[in-house]
């Protein structure tokens, strides 16, 4: 590949050469001349192959298929996991359910601590009969 190759000056004149850089001369070429020169001539275009113009300004229509095809599955599925998942499930059942269980927990053991000294004492001797029956049982 190394003998193939003329340096860079070789390549410019190669690439004049080429339909690309004739192809590209050419679109410039045209949009000056309808776009600066001669303005009123894209608009009578347009209206005479109408078809053909909204076919190549809609892009095929695979926007439109696009937005309203997968795009809108996927928002609708995004709208799902937001209303199930994190609505319902994590605010609801994780946040929200761990609060309200804190809650009736904290109730159920208000109810239990009363102040008195002696409660607290069999609340101990009960705690230290358990363990040791544990101790006992599993050794």
């Amino acid at each position: 590949m190394g003998e193939a190759w003329h340096g860079s000056l070789g390549l410019l004149t190669h690439a004049v050469m080429t339909p690309v850089f004739w192809l590209a001369a050419a679109g410039v070429f045209t949009a000056w001349f309808l776009y600066l020169k001669r303005p009123d001539i894209p608009d009578a275009i347009r209206q005479k192959a109408s078809g053909l113009y909204n076919l190549l300004d809609r892009k095929y229509y695979f926007d439109d298929l696009y937005i309203n095809g997968f795009a809108a599955w996927t928002r609708w599925f995004g709208k799902f996991l937001w209303q199930k998942g994190d609505e319902l499930v994590i605010d609801g059942v994780l946040v929200n359910g761990t609060a309200r269980s804190v809650g009736r927990l904290a109730g159920v053991l208000r109810q239990i601590q009363t102040g008195y000294l002696y409660t607290y004492a069999f609340a101990m001797i009960i705690g230290l009969t358990v363990l040791l029956g544990w101790l006992i049982w599993f050794r």
